[in-house]
């Protein structure tokens, strides 16, 4: 996956999108392939980029597994959070999770409390976003939030009350 024979690669990558198929049987080997595959984003040929995206979104439309979310927040906060090509697919990864469909999260990843379960991750991820450089990161962190707040309300609320209450100390 990780060569540098860009056929090679491309027919690896097929073949790990087409087993995607096994759904939550996939994730066994989910840290086998996801932190190399994540990696790839990190390259500067665009080829490259491109289907390790298109692979990406596969295995979180197939799988519908939460930890993936696990796996990018690792990947992010190594070496490849440098790179703005990592940042832009980690998010869109991230907004697909959250079903990236206008804010009602109903297309959410493994359910409401598949991703409750990383729930700090997805805080993280959402936070790290909006204060990034890039513009595509941070708009495409805006929708992240959007979901956010329509899927976890009482999350958002808790939050303004401890910050409310931090200002009046």
């Amino acid at each position: 996956m990780a060569t540098e024979r860009t056929r090679l690669s491309s027919s690896t990558l097929d073949l790990l999108a087409s087993i995607t198929r096994l759904g939550h049987a996939f994730a066994p080997l989910l840290p086998l392939y996801l932190p190399a595959l994540l990696r790839l984003l990190c390259r500067t040929n665009k080829l490259y980029i491109a289907r390790a995206s298109s692979t990406l979104q596969s295995i979180i439309a197939h799988t519908h597994l939460p930890d993936i979310l696990k796996f990018v927040v690792a990947e992010w906060k190594n070496e490849s959070g440098k790179s703005t090509s990592f940042r832009q697919g980690a998010v869109e990864a991230v907004l697909a999770m959250l079903g990236g469909d206008g804010g009602t999260g109903e297309g959410l990843t493994g359910g409401r409390d598949g991703v409750e379960r990383r729930i700090d991750d997805l805080e993280w991820v959402i936070k790290t976003a909006a204060t990034d450089r890039e513009p595509k990161v941070r708009a495409t962190a805006k929708s992240m939030w959007e979901v956010y707040k329509n899927v976890w309300p009482e999350r958002v609320y808790a939050r303004s009350e401890e910050r409310r209450v931090g200002k009046e100390c």
